[in-house]
């Protein structure tokens, strides 16, 4: 069986992504390459301060004013997300969350100034990232699969 494969250069505005386009007989295959990033925080007595994880949760918690329903929705314990809070704010030595019990009014966990500004923060933290990880992998990327597609 015989494999024929082109690859194309797809340009976008932040970066340039590889596309493998293999054919056998009847089957198409498209893969398109691109660099990942997992950013996290660490201090010197701790392994992770903050990271997406807690990111995540962080995030859910401002748009749901509850731990229990943020936790459903990430799919975590109420316990581990709670964990992850209490561990979060050791770590940094600053709360991160302001939590009202229940009651006749109900219960709310909302975001301390702090916990909004961390996340504020971090969330420019990981496009910048993520949009400079683009463009050094293009920067290295890009040439060889123009020799590869030359070859071809």
């Amino acid at each position: 069986m015989e494999i024929f494969a082109t690859i194309k250069i797809l340009k976008s505005i932040n970066a340039s992504w590889a596309v493998f386009e293999m054919t056998e007989q009847y089957m198409r295959l498209k893969i398109i390459i691109k660099p990942r990033l997992k950013l996290w925080l660490s201090s010197d007595n701790s392994n992770s301060v903050f990271g997406e994880g807690k990111w995540k949760l962080l995030k859910a918690i401002d748009k749901y004013s509850s731990i229990k329903k943020s936790s459903e929705v990430l799919n975590i314990s109420y316990k581990k997300a709670w964990n992850l809070i209490k561990n979060a704010e050791e770590a940094i030595g600053i709360n991160l969350v302001i939590k009202r019990r229940g009651g006749t009014a109900g219960g709310a966990t909302t975001l301390t100034k702090t916990g909004k500004l961390i996340v504020e923060t971090f969330t420019k933290y990981k496009t910048s990232m993520n949009t400079y990880s683009e463009m050094i992998f293009a920067l290295y990327f890009n040439p060889v699969f123009n020799k590869l597609q030359e070859k071809l």
